[in-house]
């Protein structure tokens, strides 16, 4: 499994989460590309500029989370967090300093 993308977690966090998905390596594989497939396009949808960088940050936070919190639906549980990744990344863009300072998007499609 290619785990490129998420740069920020421990192998043992990235085995955690693997685990969570699916006790099976494989189809935790299988899933973990899915979700982050899904997420990437998510922050595509709405117009928010390094999509591939925030489905990795989603994925890192909820990996962490996993001894921390009860989590019953790991897939649902990362949505949720996108979404606050997703406010946080657009309350970036109006920060001087910040790497996403200044990066437009839409106001149709703004949080």
């Amino acid at each position: 499994m290619d785990r490129s993308g998420s740069h920020n977690l421990t192998g043992e966090d990235l085995d955690k989460f693997l685990a969570r998905l699916d006790p099976d390596r494989e189809r935790a594989g299988v899933k973990y590309q899915n979700l982050h497939r899904k997420l990437v396009k998510l922050f595509e949808w709405r117009s928010t500029p390094c999509a591939e960088n925030l489905a990795d940050e989603t994925i890192d936070r909820v990996a962490r989370k996993l001894d921390k919190v009860d989590i019953h639906d790991v897939i649902l549980y990362a949505l949720g967090v996108a979404h606050n990744v997703l406010k946080e990344s657009r309350q970036a863009m109006t920060k001087p300093g910040s790497p996403l300072y200044g990066a437009s998007v839409p106001s149709s499609l703004a949080v």
